[in-house]
């Protein structure tokens, strides 16, 4: 799996054997570390991933842990969300995560979302998201004037 960013690009590599999994990130840029690799802890894959301005989101399993880390490698945060991801979208200085809603599976789809922004480390907004009867979700994603 793999996201695009302006000026870079994110791989997630699946465990291998003995050898944990992996996110590798490149950078374009001349004048910063050209690439990193973060090794996730034992037992955790990455699930979904998505890239910003100067951000890196990996969302990982079993622990539903999203995973936020500089373009440098540093990590910026952990966050432990709610559900299994649906969708991860990356714009700007900002990440949004659609999730399944906990609780017993229902025929229609209950998604929720969390928004995000990083350089301030807030949550932003969270909720339901709403979507009509015999519905489902196709694509998620921000405007030139980043609204989701």
């Amino acid at each position: 799996m793999g996201a695009v960013g302006p000026g870079f690009f994110a791989l997630a590599l699946d465990p291998v054997g003995k050898l944990a999994a992996r996110l590798f990130v490149h950078s374009a840029s001349l004048w910063t570390k050209t690439s990193f690799e973060h090794v996730l802890p034992g037992g955790e894959t990455i699930e979904a991933l998505a890239v910003g301005r100067s951000f890196v989101a990996a969302y990982t399993m079993p622990h539903r842990l999203l995973r936020i880390l500089s373009l440098s490698g540093v990590p910026l945060g952990i966050l432990s969300m709610s559900g299994s991801v649906v969708c991860l979208v990356g714009f700007e200085d900002l990440v949004l995560c659609v999730m399944q809603t906990p609780g017993p599976q229902s025929p229609e789809p209950a998604l929720e979302f969390a928004l995000y922004g990083i350089s301030a480390k807030e949550r932003l907004a969270a909720g339901r998201l709403p979507l009509s009867p015999g519905s489902s979700l196709r694509w998620v994603g921000f405007s030139a004037e980043a609204m989701p």
